[in-house]
């Protein structure tokens, strides 16, 4: 036992002096509060000095210590640095990264900073107060991060001495002037994103000389126009999102000839003819909220490679048929988007053009049936939105060709009933939402069509005040339901259908859990969360005598075959009594557990005592307690010259004291001895 102990002793000592003791180091890695430390045993790959209580200052010998000599990372954060000189970095053979994080460095003035820094390919200075960046110098750098700071504007200086730059993050910043020739001397540049600035305009030249650029994120900044005329023809992705664009130059949209992905979104945008013609190589394009009114059918005439096409939040009101003009007939687009865009008369052949289309996004417009006929020429959908349209019936055909589709959302027309025979053709659908459509019975009758592959339903919202067997018997593969908000009547028919729901093991989802009912609702503990019994839900929600007299323990037993049904079973036999009073659990809950608490309390109390005096007892016959016990001392003769018994003193009683005074008169010399 005491071998182990030492063993572990040593064990912990060994590791805690691997690390210093305002470190703490795992593997190869260490996290320190302060850059006060002398060495490290080991070699330590990754550095993070985190919340130091002081400022520091990365100069003179803080990273040459024993232990450091192949840190490739460092990390700081919540730290105020004072200064920071490229020397103290001239150590470090093998960095490859510094982070700097959520501290507080006002300024860089020091264009040697990372001139001893050979192998630093990324550096990092983020949210960090940064107000004055005078210069860099590096051979070797290749990321620079200077998000979230408050830097005012890009010089001529600011970057030119970094040749082998390919990245650069100004975002968040608040710059508003950027130099001529502020990245000519960037040769390798690809990627540049100054979002979330103050910049308005750009100089014409700006990308001139970057031969290699492939992306330019510009977002949020009050730019109004572009014209970057001279940018390079192989650009591949340009973000315009939120500038405020009204124009956007002819020449421009001319050399974008390698552009694959366009974000125009939330502009002010006015398409002219043509736009789009040189950029066959576009695959994204994103022209949402810009406020317009008329689609040219030709807009995208030569883009055939489009596969995603966003148009939300626009206000089109008719919607032309997108025409082709190039030798290859159809577009290879699967994902269309045009919601919110007030649309209320489409093409009949609108996406003639479009037979590859996956996602079809239409919601919220004024679409009604005689737009329906649309579908016909889509045979791969997957993903169908027609939700909040003007949509009052849906022809039988509207579907037929469709015979891919999987997810239909229907939610928010002003549908009566759902004809199931116009899915007839839909083996594959899964999901259904018909949410917020005033349903006043679930399925059209008479039911033609079972929809054996539908897994979710969402009936939200609706008028519904009875579900039958019959109704979920027409989809039996549903797993999750969704009928919350509906005026369901707690009667014998939702008895049987929360039967059949338990029974096949459909699931509730998690808006299912407040019922509209004509009887007043329990608010029990947590009714807020999922349960996992149709039958238990209603129970709790729908006590009406009439409802529970026609459960029957025979019911019961038939739906042991899941584990919510066994369940369900054991809480049956407390008896009607149990749903009829609405205060009985809460009564149980209040009534019992004070007494179980006081009786666990007094049990405790009493173990607790009989186990402490049990040790004592033992200690002190073994003599183990150094304590003191007082002793009564007894004389071994007393005043009459009687013995002391060896034990316990001996005391006689009234009729034997009589006795022993006669013995006493006649045998005056005899001792009188204890037992």
């Amino acid at each position: 036992m005491i071998r182990n102990i030492l063993l572990l002793v040593l064990l912990t000592t060994s590791a805690s002096a691997f690390c210093p003791t305002n470190c703490n180091c795992t593997d190869n890695s260490a996290i320190c509060n302060s850059a006060n430390y002398t060495r490290f045993e080991g070699v330590i790959l990754s550095l993070k000095i985190s919340n130091p209580n002081e400022p520091i200052a990365i100069k003179g010998q803080v990273f040459n210590v024993s232990g450091l000599e192949h840190l490739n990372s460092i990390s700081i954060e919540h730290a105020s640095i004072l200064a920071i000189d490229g020397k103290a970095l001239k150590p470090l053979s093998s960095l490859s990264s510094l982070r700097i994080n959520n501290s507080s460095i006002p300024v860089i003035g020091n264009s040697n900073m990372l001139a001893d820094a050979d192998e630093l390919r990324m550096l990092q200075i983020t949210n960090s107060a940064l107000r004055k960046l005078e210069s860099l110098a590096s051979n070797f750098l290749e990321e620079i991060d200077l998000s979230g700071n408050y830097l005012t504007a890009i010089t001529q200086k600011t970057f030119a001495n970094l040749p082998y730059l390919t990245f650069i993050n100004l975002d968040k910043n608040y710059i508003s002037s950027v130099d001529h020739g502020a990245f000519s001397n960037l040769p390798n540049l690809q990627d540049v994103t100054m979002t979330h600035n103050n910049i308005s305009d750009l100089p014409r030249d700006l990308f001139q000389n970057n031969t290699e650029i492939i992306s330019i994120n510009l977002s949020h900044n009050p730019l109004k126009r572009i014209d970057l005329s001279l940018l390079d023809a192989d650009l591949e992705k340009l973000v315009l999102q939120s500038c405020q664009l009204q124009t956007f130059g002819d020449d421009l949209s001319k050399s974008l000839m390698a552009l694959n992905h366009l974000d125009l979104s939330n502009n002010s945008l006015n398409l002219t003819y043509g736009f789009f013609d040189k950029m066959e190589e576009l695959v994204y394009l994103d022209l949402s909220r810009n406020n317009l009114t008329n689609l040219d059918p030709l807009v995208i005439q030569f883009n055939v490679r489009l596969q995603k096409i966003i148009l939300d939040y626009n206000h089109f009101r008719e919607f032309p048929e997108l025409q082709i003009t190039t030798l290859q007939n159809d577009f290879i687009t699967d994902y269309f988007s045009c919601g919110h865009c007030g649309i209320s008369q489409m093409a009949r052949d609108a996406f003639k053009h479009f037979p590859s289309l996956v996602t079809l996004n239409l919601s919220h417009n004024k679409l009604n049936e005689a737009n329906l006929a649309i579908f016909q020429r889509l045979p791969r959908l997957v993903k169908l939105d027609l939700s909040y349209n003007d949509i009052s019936r849906i022809p039988s055909s509207t579907f037929v060709n469709s015979i891919a589709l999987k997810t239909v959302n229907l939610a928010g027309n002003f549908l009566k009933s759902i004809d199931t025979n116009i899915f007839k053709r839909n083996l594959a659908l899964k999901t259904l939402d018909v949410s917020f459509c005033g349903l006043r019975q679930l399925w059209q009758q008479p039911i033609k069509t079972n929809l054996k592959a539908l897994h979710q339903l969402r009936i939200v919202n609706n008028s519904l005040t009875s579900v039958t067997t019959r109704d979920f018997e027409v989809i039996p593969s549903l797993q999750e339901l969704d009928l919350s908000h509906n005026p369901l009547r707690c009667d014998e028919i939702l008895h049987n259908a929360t039967s059949w729901l338990n029974k096949h093991n459909v699931q509730p989802l998690l808006d299912s859990l407040q019922w509209k009912t004509h009887e007043e609702l329990n608010d029990y503990e947590n009714q807020g969360k999922a349960l996992s019994s149709w039958r238990f839900l209603v129970k709790e929600r729908c006590l009406d005598d009439y409802f529970f007299d026609t459960f029957n323990d025979d019911e019961e037993d038939n739906n042991k075959s899941t584990v919510e049904d066994s369940d369900e079973d054991e809480y049956d036999e407390c008896g009607d009594e149990y749903f009829r009073s609405i205060h009985f659990k809460a009564d149980r809950q209040t009534e019992y557990p004070l007494y179980e608490i006081i009786f666990i309390f007094v049990a405790t109390a009493v173990t607790v005592v009989l186990l402490v005096v049990n040790i004592f007892l033992y200690c002190y016959r073994r003599k183990l307690v150094p304590v003191k016990v007082p002793h009564v001392k007894i004389p071994w003769f007393n005043s009459i010259n009687r013995h002391k018994h060896s034990g316990s003193v001996y005391q006689p009683l009234s009729e034997e004291k009589s006795e022993s005074t006669l013995n006493n008169d006649v045998l005056p010399h005899v001792p009188v001895h204890g037992v």
